[in-house]
């Protein structure tokens, strides 16, 4: 892995707890592999059909960041 891309990981990730990486990680899951998820509703109802304890409200957060994080590395914002 290049260096730009650990310290662009690192830098998004590295203060989050295994609760907050999992939702992400599901989200970013979802967000890959399921075309019909385009929308941010869809996401979130994606992660709390796979999260039975998330709530709708509480997906909103991490379909927001997985979101941001996309943009950032698209417009090459690496550090």
């Amino acid at each position: 892995m290049a260096r730009p891309t650990l310290d662009f990981v690192t830098k998004k990730l590295g203060n989050k707890n295994a609760r907050k990486l999992e939702r992400l990680a599901t989200v970013l899951f979802i967000t890959l592999n399921d075309e019909a998820t385009e929308s941010k509703h869809a996401r979130s109802a994606g992660l709390c059909k796979l999260k039975k304890i998330v709530s709708l409200e509480q997906a909103n957060e991490p379909v927001d960041e997985v979101e941001r994080n996309q943009n950032d590395w698209q417009e090459g914002k690496l550090a």
